[in-house]
């Protein structure tokens, strides 16, 4: 119901530009708000839409940390500069780290940063896997800095992909490190 749409319907038009601000935190209602300014002439209709940057953004972003706990330097800089005063603002945070304290001290480390920059601040549930001593492992510090030399663009399909090979590859060495290997 929120989210912007436009669609034909045989020679009808239908265009419709969403809520005028961002109610929940949802995935439909991610991007501008604004209107629509129609062009309707004989036989022919046309809407283009029109972004309004004051109304805000639904804006969520996943934070992988690294083994130390924290965010690369790389995202809280898009975050900081993607993120304005009227945006609904989601964070879920993910990796795999020596402990949960380090996963907390993040989490509220962004709240404290964010909050009071945006509208509406959300924290998703962490997805944190906790391996003692991980981040004093080579193979895991080499591994993070590899794929952070091919981090895909946000908000790409790749992205996901990324997070999951990213994941993937943390627990593979999770379970190397556990078996002593």
């Amino acid at each position: 119901v929120h989210g912007a749409r436009q669609e034909r319907f045989g020679d009808t038009l239908a265009a419709y530009p969403g809520s005028p601000r961002v109610w929940r935190g949802s995935v439909r209602e991610a991007g501008p708000r604004g209107v629509y300014l129609a062009d309707v002439g004989p036989g022919s209709a046309r809407a283009q839409f029109i972004p309004l940057p004051e109304a805000g953004q639904y804006r969520r972003y996943e934070v992988p940390l690294g083994v130390d706990g924290k965010p690369s330097q790389a995202d809280l800089e898009r975050m900081r500069l993607e993120c304005g005063p009227k945006d609904f603002l989601s964070v879920g945070v993910s990796g795999t780290v020596d402990s949960d304290q380090k996963a907390i001290e993040a989490e509220a480390g962004l709240q404290a940063e964010f909050s009071p920059k945006v509208r509406r601040y959300e924290t998703r549930p962490r997805d944190i896997e906790v391996i003692e001593n991980i981040s004093g492992n080579q193979l895991a510090a080499e591994f993070l800095a590899e794929l952070e030399n091919i981090k895909p663009l946000p908000g790409t399909p790749d992205e996901r992909k990324w997070l999951y090979a990213r994941r993937f590859g943390c627990e593979a060495l999770a379970a190397r490190l556990k078996a002593g290997k």
